[in-house]
């Protein structure tokens, strides 16, 4: 008869459960770190007309972030992409110098998952059924989608000059803002095309924007992309 001590399998089943905790976490940091994402805390929020600062600590390390108002309190944790750091900015509103502060397009609630954040953006096989296929005119150095699309090969890393409607826009959304435009052409079906930029736009403007085309676009969770327009520049 073989004799299994209950103390020893206890411990084994500790030890896995540890492991398991620990294998889980590490998943969870690298698939974050694969988007470039950083966890913070918030420990102390300022209010002023536009702006949210918020001195939050990432990994025991505290510093200073402003980003356009949001609802934030003490204790809740983001996630945020890069910003830019600007040394002894002074705030006039505050009246106050702050020796660094970064400045972001908006922070990602760590409660919400990747699927959540990315939900708004509309997933590649959408067509936008908001405008009628009439084509609006457009500045002479543009293109239509159509011929974007038809063509789209032809146009790959290339930096094109686009004309249409915003459709839909979300801004702060893995350090982005993202673009949905229709001109009123298609072609295959295809009648949106998608802009990721830093510049801020509103729904329904019609905008001309400059960026560069760019094929077979994965940013995970699904939402790969056959052709986008990447570092958007808004020209009016």
């Amino acid at each position: 008869m073989i004799y299994i001590n209950p103390f020893r399998i206890r411990k084994i089943a500790v030890m896995l459960s540890i492991l398991f905790v620990v294998s889980y976490a590490r998943s969870q940091q690298t698939a974050h770190d694969k988007v470039g994402l950083h966890k913070i805390t918030v420990v102390e929020v300022i209010q002023t007309t536009s702006y949210t600062y918020l001195l939050a600590t990432e990994k025991d390390i505290s510093r200073w972030l402003a980003l356009p108002k949001i609802d934030a309190k003490v204790g809740q944790e983001y996630f945020h992409a890069a910003g830019m750091e600007m040394r002894n900015f002074k705030s006039k509103e505050l009246g106050r110098v702050f020796e660094s502060v970064t400045f972001l397009t908006g922070v990602i609630n760590a409660d919400s998952s990747q699927k959540s954040r990315t939900a708004n953006i509309a997933k590649p096989s959408e067509k936008n059924e908001e405008l009628e296929n009439t084509a609006m005119s457009k500045p002479n150095d543009a293109i239509t989608l159509a011929e974007l699309f038809s063509d789209k090969i032809n146009y790959a890393s290339k930096k094109v000059k686009v004309h249409g409607k915003v459709v839909k826009y979300n801004s702060g959304i893995m350090g982005k803002n993202w673009i949905h435009i229709q001109d009123g052409t298609e072609y295959s079906g295809k009648n949106d095309l998608i802009i990721t930029t830093q510049m801020a736009t509103s729904l329904n403007k019609i905008i001309t924007v400059e960026g560069t085309i760019v094929l077979d676009k994965d940013f995970g969770s699904g939402y790969f992309y056959d052709i986008i327009l990447e570092g958007g520049v808004i020209i009016e």
